[in-house]
């Protein structure tokens, strides 16, 4: 475990997304740049970032929610590998991949929609 660092991290990720590694760490990047952009938005307009964070959270967890019927689908693993309620965390925790996304989505979007809202000039 002392092996264990953010350089091993990267190459196992590599590895197991394989063609996909890329593509996924740009729209990783690409999600992370609309959130800060939101924030400085809201932060420009002094206005506050409860309302948007209130919805990208329901967002989140809604469509994780749903995601979360396909998750076995989606990873080729039969209706009988969710025996364990750890099986279950997981398969919510994979599910909160594309509820991440349509959550930073969300985020970007209402805090876009608050900034533009609390400009007075």
């Amino acid at each position: 475990m002392s092996d264990f660092s953010p350089g091993i991290v990267w190459f196992i990720m590599a590895e197991t997304l394989g063609i996909w590694f890329w593509p996924v760490l740009a729209l990783a990047a690409v999600l992370l740049l609309l959130v800060i952009a939101g924030f400085t938005r809201l932060r420009r307009a002094r206005r506050s970032a409860g309302r948007p964070l209130v919805a990208a959270l329901l967002a989140t967890l809604a469509v994780a929610l749903v995601a979360a019927w396909f998750v076995p689908a989606w990873t080729r693993a039969g209706a009988g590998s969710l025996a364990a309620p750890v099986d279950y965390v997981f398969t919510f925790l994979v599910a909160l991949i594309p509820g991440g996304i349509v959550g930073a989505l969300v985020f970007f979007t209402a805090a876009s929609h608050c900034a533009r809202r609390g400009r007075t000039a």
